[in-house]
């Protein structure tokens, strides 16, 4: 019992070390004292072992949001890491930053070639849109002769 104890200790022993490494190159908080509560919550966070730990310190690493750039300047603390519900966000990326979204040159040409499609006529749309749609596979010649008809353009 006394060595199961023994490794529980080490590994929690660890576990703060690996904070206390990562908040010091981070320019984080480090914890001095590990109180009861502290202790308690972190048990039962490595309940799910040391790596996912790991994983979620550098979680926050990676996480502007969490290194203080946001409106607040709020910084991740060892309390906010090893709350429950917090570290459980941390490690389904809830603090990521999202990636841009890519840009699709061809939403406007997809958006007129619907509209052509759908046999809208309107100022908006031209010989021109229909030529480039045409050309861009979104419309067949039998489309682009509809439209044409239809807009009364040759």
């Amino acid at each position: 019992m006394d060595e199961e104890h023994d490794a529980k200790d080490k590994e929690i022993q660890l576990a703060v070390d690996m904070w206390n490494t990562f908040a010091g190159q981070h320019g984080l908080c480090q914890i001095r004292t590990l109180t009861d509560s502290r202790r308690a919550a972190l048990k039962a966070r490595l309940k799910e072992g040391l790596q996912t730990w790991a994983k979620a310190i550098e979680m926050i690493g990676e996480s502007p949001f969490c290194l203080g750039e946001n409106d607040r300047k709020w910084r991740a603390n060892f309390d906010f890491l090893v709350r429950a519900s917090s570290f459980t966000k941390v490690l389904e990326g809830a603090y990521q930053q999202a990636a841009p979204p890519e840009h699709d040159p061809m939403v406007g040409l997809r958006l007129k070639a619907k509209s052509i499609k759908a046999g809208i006529t309107s100022s908006t749309l031209g010989r021109l849109d229909v030529v480039e749609c045409l050309a861009a596979g979104l419309l067949t010649a039998e489309e682009a002769h509809i439209w044409f008809a239809k807009a009364g353009l040759k």
